[in-house]
């Protein structure tokens, strides 16, 4: 039973990756959600469920850093953009 459910976590992990990586924009929340459930991956699968569990988490949270950043970078620059403008954006 746990073999499954790693299986299942490994999969909808995977599916929300590729899904969050082509379709979605600047979504970091996406990608914690993705890495959530390769942890459930990680706890209940064998070893190469396990290992692949354990990149998905590690790769999901760094993507998830890096779009966190960059809605940051975007929203400074949205702000500095108005402010040049007068604020009648």
């Amino acid at each position: 039973m746990k073999q499954k459910a790693a299986r299942i976590c490994l999969i909808v992990a995977i599916v929300l990756f590729v899904l969050g990586a082509f379709i979605l924009g600047h979504a970091p929340e996406w990608f914690i959600i993705t890495a959530a459930f390769a942890v459930g991956a990680v706890v209940f699968g064998v070893r190469w469920i396990r290992i692949t569990g354990a990149l998905l988490v590690v790769i999901s949270i760094v993507v998830a850093i890096s779009e966190y950043q960059a809605r940051q970078q975007l929203r400074e620059r949205v702000r500095e953009i108005q402010q040049k403008a007068g604020g009648h954006i």
